[in-house]
Protein backbone atom coordinates (compact mmCIF):
# COMPACT_ATOMS: atom_id res chain seq x y z
CA UNK A 1 0.00 0.00 0.00
CA UNK A 2 1.46 3.34 -0.79
CA UNK A 3 -0.01 6.47 2.01
CA UNK A 4 -0.02 9.28 -0.37
CA UNK A 5 -2.28 11.52 1.61
CA UNK A 6 -1.96 14.68 3.70
CA UNK A 7 -0.62 14.02 7.33
CA UNK A 8 -4.12 15.01 9.28
CA UNK A 9 -5.78 12.76 6.76
CA UNK A 10 -3.81 10.00 8.20
CA UNK A 11 -5.62 8.54 11.57
CA UNK A 12 -8.79 8.75 8.79
CA UNK A 13 -7.29 6.39 6.44
CA UNK A 14 -6.14 4.07 9.17
CA UNK A 15 -9.92 3.90 10.36
CA UNK A 16 -10.57 2.20 7.55
CA UNK A 17 -8.23 -0.03 6.19
CA UNK A 18 -6.14 -0.98 9.22
CA UNK A 19 -7.73 -4.33 9.28
CA UNK A 20 -7.07 -4.88 5.56
CA UNK A 21 -2.98 -4.61 5.94
CA UNK A 22 -1.77 -7.46 7.66
CA UNK A 23 1.00 -8.93 6.27
CA UNK A 24 0.90 -5.95 3.57
CA UNK A 25 4.00 -3.32 2.88
CA UNK A 26 3.08 0.18 3.72
CA UNK A 27 5.18 2.92 1.66
CA UNK A 28 4.56 6.42 3.01
CA UNK A 29 5.27 9.61 1.39
CA UNK A 30 3.51 11.71 4.56
CA UNK A 31 5.47 14.37 5.48
CA UNK A 32 7.65 14.50 8.65
CA UNK A 33 4.89 11.58 9.72
CA UNK A 34 7.52 9.04 11.67
CA UNK A 35 6.99 5.39 11.43
CA UNK A 36 6.42 5.05 15.29
CA UNK A 37 3.41 7.39 14.45
CA UNK A 38 2.57 4.76 11.90
CA UNK A 39 2.90 1.55 13.95
CA UNK A 40 0.55 3.41 16.08
CA UNK A 41 -2.13 4.14 13.96
CA UNK A 42 -1.64 1.13 11.39
CA UNK A 43 -0.55 -1.65 14.14
CA UNK A 44 3.01 -3.58 13.68
CA UNK A 45 3.91 -4.33 10.27
CA UNK A 46 6.27 -3.72 7.24
CA UNK A 47 7.02 0.85 6.39
CA UNK A 48 9.06 2.30 4.27
CA UNK A 49 8.97 6.54 4.31
CA UNK A 50 9.83 8.23 2.28
CA UNK A 51 11.00 11.91 1.37
CA UNK A 52 10.17 12.40 -2.55
CA UNK A 53 10.23 15.74 -4.03
CA UNK A 54 8.76 17.80 -7.07
CA UNK A 55 10.97 16.40 -9.88
CA UNK A 56 9.37 13.16 -9.58
CA UNK A 57 6.56 14.24 -11.48
CA UNK A 58 9.29 14.10 -14.62
CA UNK A 59 10.60 11.10 -13.41
CA UNK A 60 13.75 13.42 -12.43
CA UNK A 61 13.07 12.84 -8.40
CA UNK A 62 15.42 12.62 -5.52
CA UNK A 63 13.87 10.23 -2.75
CA UNK A 64 15.51 9.22 0.36
CA UNK A 65 14.23 6.23 2.38
CA UNK A 66 14.10 4.69 5.61
CA UNK A 67 12.71 0.95 6.17
CA UNK A 68 11.91 -0.65 9.53
CA UNK A 69 13.38 -4.05 11.27
CA UNK A 70 10.17 -5.50 9.42
CA UNK A 71 11.05 -5.25 5.87
CA UNK A 72 12.44 -7.93 4.73
CA UNK A 73 14.54 -8.13 1.77
CA UNK A 74 12.02 -8.89 -1.26
CA UNK A 75 10.14 -5.98 0.26
CA UNK A 76 13.12 -3.95 0.19
CA UNK A 77 14.05 -4.51 -3.48
CA UNK A 78 10.16 -3.40 -4.10
CA UNK A 79 9.54 -0.60 -2.40
CA UNK A 80 13.33 0.56 -4.21
CA UNK A 81 11.88 -0.67 -7.68
CA UNK A 82 8.72 1.63 -7.07
CA UNK A 83 10.64 4.55 -5.80
CA UNK A 84 12.89 4.63 -8.79
CA UNK A 85 10.33 4.44 -11.22
CA UNK A 86 10.44 8.28 -10.89
CA UNK A 87 13.58 8.58 -10.28
CA UNK A 88 16.97 8.40 -7.79
CA UNK A 89 16.58 6.51 -4.49
CA UNK A 90 18.86 6.59 -1.46
CA UNK A 91 18.29 4.43 1.23
CA UNK A 92 18.97 5.80 4.89
CA UNK A 93 20.67 4.15 7.58
CA UNK A 94 18.58 6.33 10.24
CA UNK A 95 14.85 7.37 9.95
CA UNK A 96 16.11 10.73 11.57
CA UNK A 97 18.25 11.30 8.28
CA UNK A 98 15.08 12.27 6.17
CA UNK A 99 15.20 15.34 8.04
CA UNK A 100 18.45 16.36 6.12
CA UNK A 101 16.93 14.67 2.77
CA UNK A 102 14.22 17.21 3.42
CA UNK A 103 17.27 20.07 3.42
CA UNK A 104 18.93 19.04 0.70
CA UNK A 105 16.26 17.44 -2.09
CA UNK A 106 12.68 18.08 -0.62
CA UNK A 107 13.15 21.42 -0.32
CA UNK A 108 16.20 21.38 -2.73
CA UNK A 109 14.07 22.51 -6.48
CA UNK A 110 12.96 25.88 -4.74
CA UNK A 111 16.58 26.44 -3.84
CA UNK A 112 17.47 26.15 -7.62
CA UNK A 113 14.40 28.01 -8.76
CA UNK A 114 15.26 30.65 -6.63
CA UNK A 115 18.25 31.03 -8.08
CA UNK A 116 16.78 30.89 -11.83
CA UNK A 117 14.33 33.40 -10.88
CA UNK A 118 17.17 36.04 -9.81
CA UNK A 119 19.43 35.19 -12.52
CA UNK A 120 16.59 36.10 -15.24
CA UNK A 121 15.36 39.07 -12.86
CA UNK A 122 19.31 40.51 -13.06
CA UNK A 123 19.87 39.55 -16.82
CA UNK A 124 16.78 42.01 -17.83
CA UNK A 125 18.14 44.39 -15.44
CA UNK A 126 21.41 44.30 -17.80
CA UNK A 127 19.28 44.60 -20.41
CA UNK A 128 18.22 41.48 -22.20
CA UNK A 129 14.67 40.82 -23.31
CA UNK A 130 12.54 38.65 -20.37
CA UNK A 131 12.47 35.71 -22.93
CA UNK A 132 16.06 35.67 -23.45
CA UNK A 133 17.42 36.13 -20.20
CA UNK A 134 15.06 32.93 -19.70
CA UNK A 135 15.99 30.81 -21.81
CA UNK A 136 19.88 31.67 -21.45
CA UNK A 137 19.48 30.77 -17.80
CA UNK A 138 17.37 27.46 -18.08
CA UNK A 139 19.58 26.11 -20.58
CA UNK A 140 22.38 26.96 -18.72
CA UNK A 141 20.94 25.43 -15.50
CA UNK A 142 20.12 22.24 -17.69
CA UNK A 143 23.67 22.32 -19.36
CA UNK A 144 25.62 23.09 -15.45
CA UNK A 145 23.39 20.51 -14.09
CA UNK A 146 24.35 17.47 -16.70
CA UNK A 147 27.61 18.41 -16.35
CA UNK A 148 27.74 18.14 -12.45
CA UNK A 149 25.46 14.73 -12.68
CA UNK A 150 28.39 12.89 -14.99
CA UNK A 151 30.11 12.23 -11.93
CA UNK A 152 33.49 12.08 -12.99
CA UNK A 153 34.53 16.01 -11.91
CA UNK A 154 33.59 17.50 -8.76
CA UNK A 155 31.16 20.60 -8.67
CA UNK A 156 34.20 22.24 -7.01
CA UNK A 157 36.76 21.54 -10.17
CA UNK A 158 33.98 22.15 -12.77
CA UNK A 159 33.10 25.89 -11.03
CA UNK A 160 37.47 26.56 -10.89
CA UNK A 161 37.79 25.52 -15.23
CA UNK A 162 35.32 28.10 -15.60
CA UNK A 163 36.69 30.48 -13.65
CA UNK A 164 40.04 32.10 -14.92
CA UNK A 165 41.96 34.46 -12.84
CA UNK A 166 41.22 38.04 -12.83
CA UNK A 167 38.27 37.20 -15.44
CA UNK A 168 34.61 38.05 -15.69
CA UNK A 169 33.62 35.10 -13.64
CA UNK A 170 36.13 35.30 -11.12
CA UNK A 171 34.71 38.57 -10.66
CA UNK A 172 30.91 37.08 -9.87
CA UNK A 173 32.31 34.84 -7.93
CA UNK A 174 34.22 36.65 -5.90
CA UNK A 175 31.45 38.89 -5.10
CA UNK A 176 29.17 35.75 -4.22
CA UNK A 177 31.30 34.83 -1.78
CA UNK A 178 31.84 38.14 -0.42
CA UNK A 179 28.14 38.52 0.21
CA UNK A 180 27.94 34.85 2.41
CA UNK A 181 26.58 32.73 0.08
CA UNK A 182 28.15 29.65 2.10
CA UNK A 183 26.87 30.74 5.14
CA UNK A 184 23.88 31.64 3.58
CA UNK A 185 23.05 27.81 2.42
CA UNK A 186 24.01 26.17 5.72
CA UNK A 187 21.81 28.30 7.78
CA UNK A 188 18.92 27.91 5.30
CA UNK A 189 18.75 24.44 5.45
CA UNK A 190 19.25 23.53 8.75
CA UNK A 191 16.27 26.00 9.09
CA UNK A 192 14.68 23.62 7.02
CA UNK A 193 15.49 20.64 8.76
CA UNK A 194 14.83 21.89 12.12
CA UNK A 195 11.41 23.46 10.71
CA UNK A 196 9.67 19.68 11.40
CA UNK A 197 6.49 18.76 10.38
CA UNK A 198 4.32 21.21 12.47
CA UNK A 199 5.38 24.14 10.49
CA UNK A 200 5.73 22.20 6.85
CA UNK A 201 3.10 22.82 4.15
CA UNK A 202 0.80 19.87 3.71
CA UNK A 203 1.56 17.63 0.76
CA UNK A 204 -1.08 17.19 -2.16
CA UNK A 205 -3.53 14.24 -0.90
CA UNK A 206 -2.20 12.13 -4.00
CA UNK A 207 0.42 13.14 -6.50
CA UNK A 208 -1.03 12.29 -10.45
CA UNK A 209 2.63 11.10 -11.99
CA UNK A 210 2.84 12.29 -15.70
CA UNK A 211 4.81 9.88 -18.17
CA UNK A 212 8.16 10.47 -18.08
CA UNK A 213 10.19 12.04 -21.03
CA UNK A 214 13.44 12.37 -21.99
CA UNK A 215 15.48 15.51 -20.60
CA UNK A 216 15.52 18.69 -23.13
CA UNK A 217 18.60 18.61 -24.48
CA UNK A 218 19.00 21.66 -26.28
CA UNK A 219 16.46 25.01 -26.64
CA UNK A 220 16.07 26.68 -29.57
CA UNK A 221 13.90 30.06 -31.15
CA UNK A 222 10.36 29.07 -32.81
CA UNK A 223 10.52 31.28 -35.87
CA UNK A 224 6.69 30.65 -36.94
CA UNK A 225 4.73 31.87 -33.74
CA UNK A 226 4.74 34.42 -31.52
CA UNK A 227 3.03 32.94 -29.00
CA UNK A 228 2.66 29.07 -27.97
CA UNK A 229 -0.26 27.16 -26.53
CA UNK A 230 2.26 24.71 -24.32
CA UNK A 231 4.13 27.78 -23.65
CA UNK A 232 1.65 30.76 -23.05
CA UNK A 233 3.87 32.57 -20.75
CA UNK A 234 6.42 33.33 -23.45
CA UNK A 235 6.22 35.98 -26.12
CA UNK A 236 7.89 33.89 -28.66
CA UNK A 237 8.04 29.76 -28.35
CA UNK A 238 11.24 28.40 -26.53
CA UNK A 239 11.26 24.17 -26.87
CA UNK A 240 13.33 21.58 -27.40
CA UNK A 241 13.24 19.97 -31.19
CA UNK A 242 10.29 17.25 -29.80
CA UNK A 243 6.38 17.60 -30.39
CA UNK A 244 5.13 19.97 -27.62
CA UNK A 245 4.46 17.68 -24.94
CA UNK A 246 0.86 18.51 -23.41
CA UNK A 247 1.13 20.97 -20.25
CA UNK A 248 1.22 19.61 -16.95
CA UNK A 249 -1.69 20.05 -14.87
CA UNK A 250 -0.57 22.26 -11.26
Amino acid sequence: MDLAVKPQVIPHVAERVVGALKGKLLISIAAGVPIARLKALFGPMAIVRTMPNTPDLLGLGATGSFANDRVDAAQRARARTIVEAFGLCVGLPREDLLDAVTAVSGSGPAYFFLLVEEMIRAGVTLGLMREDATALTLQTALGAASMAAQGNVPPEELRRRVTSPNGTTHAAITSIQQDGLTDMISRAMTACRSRRPSGCKPRPTAITFQPWRPPVRAIRRCPTTTRCAANSHLTRCWTDRRPHAPAMSS
